[in-house]
């Protein structure tokens, strides 16, 4: 394929999470595992964490198979 071909997904969150919703939310903490597990058996890539500039990031990167 060329440049461009595939998916590119980012989501940012920017604004600080609140105290009160940390414990109104409980995870396990599995959500994320399991989207690197989904994006790598597809064919792609997944980066998650801080961006060095206080924001989350969660980026994935999917390729066209042909």
């Amino acid at each position: 394929g060329t440049p461009g071909d595939g998916l590119h997904i980012s989501v940012r969150n920017s604004e600080p999470v609140p105290a009160h919703a940390t414990a109104t939310l409980p995870g396990s903490g599995a959500g994320l595992l399991v989207l690197q597990e989904r994006v790598s058996l597809a064919g792609g890539t997944l980066v998650v964490g801080p961006d060095g500039y206080g924001d989350f990031v969660v980026q994935a990167e999917l390729t066209w198979r042909g």
